[in-house]
């Protein structure tokens, strides 16, 4: 592949993780990438050239910043804000990276100006595809087709949450989607049989006996408000999904040559929190990150 027309494009990477770094530096500059990286809010403020610094990561103009949620002084959101509202940066797009610990994160980074993330347990391959992705405009992969919440549902999670809040009695959000492995195949999500993924829905509404409410939202994807489920039920549930499906995943195995698998994350409220927007928002991006999780590829197996 020709990669000389990245050799005028920086990533900037504010990271104090070495492994993140080094993962960073040596993948995207073999892909051609000038790559500069602060460890620290304060070295970051340095290297930008907003004090006399006389060291500026900036020489050349930033196609992008990958910033660490995870940062050891917590200032990881600061620098997203910062990023945003600076007029030089501004139209620069902004991936947050971040960890199990620090995925609810994600939601308020997004608010400040993130247009993606990366959980930092990821490939070399991974973040070259990201990073050649992003700085064509192509859209993430999966995002798109995850739930989405209409007026009706928000009221009823808004009333679930208000409940839970005022009873001390805990509501979860499940979300499910039935993704084809591995992810070379994704597309046929869009020619899934109407009938067989109908079918599916109803065997996971009957299956979970907890639920006030299951909502089908896509012919592969769905959701189920559960009220009085802490979030240890949440694995109890997905269980019995799992156990009740197999035998309509096997169908589609032969139906359409295909493996499906059912890929399952949740939130719970007010332990998680607070608003149905949250509630809902760290339930997708969970999903997500499951989905994505699933269909990478497997690392061949040495010899």
């Amino acid at each position: 592949m020709d990669n000389s027309t990245n050799t005028d494009k920086t990533i900037v990477i504010v990271d104090d993780d070495p492994e993140m770094i080094q993962l960073a530096t040596g993948t995207l500059e073999a892909k051609g990438f000038r790559v500069s990286h602060a460890k620290s809010y304060e070295e970051f403020f340095q290297s930008s050239g907003q004090t006399n610094s006389t060291t500026d990561i900036f020489v050349c103009e930033a196609a992008l910043f990958l910033v660490s949620l995870d940062l050891k002084d917590g200032q990881g959101l600061k620098i997203v804000e910062w990023l945003q509202g600076c007029e030089r940066w501004a139209d620069v797009p902004i991936t947050a990276l971040v960890s199990e610990e620090t995925l609810p994160q994600v939601l308020p980074a997004s608010y400040f100006g993130a247009h993606e993330y990366l959980v930092k347990d990821i490939d070399a391959q991974t973040l070259s595809r990201h990073v050649t992705h992003t700085l064509k405009g192509i859209a993430p992969a999966f995002g798109s087709e995850l739930p989405s919440v209409t007026f009706s549902l928000a009221d009823l999670l808004a009333k679930e949450i208000s409940r839970a809040k005022r009873t001390d009695l805990p509501v979860s959000l499940m979300m499910c989607s039935f993704v084809p492995v591995p992810a070379a195949s994704h597309h046929l999500r869009h020619g899934m049989d109407a009938q067989w993924a109908d079918r599916a829905v109803e065997i996971c509404r009957r299956s979970i006996r907890e639920c006030d409410t299951v909502l089908s939202v896509g012919r592969d994807t769905f959701l189920a408000i559960l009220p009085l489920t802490a979030k240890p039920g949440l694995s109890v549930i997905e269980t019995r999904l799992h156990d009740n499906l197999r035998h309509h995943l096997r169908a589609a195995k032969t139906e359409f040559g295909q493996d499906i698998q059912l890929v399952s994350a949740g939130a719970c409220a007010p332990e998680e929190a607070e608003d149905w927007r949250t509630f809902v928002d760290l339930a997708r991006i969970r999903l997500r990150v499951a989905i994505e999780d699933r269909c990478r590829p497997s690392e061949p197996r040495a010899a």
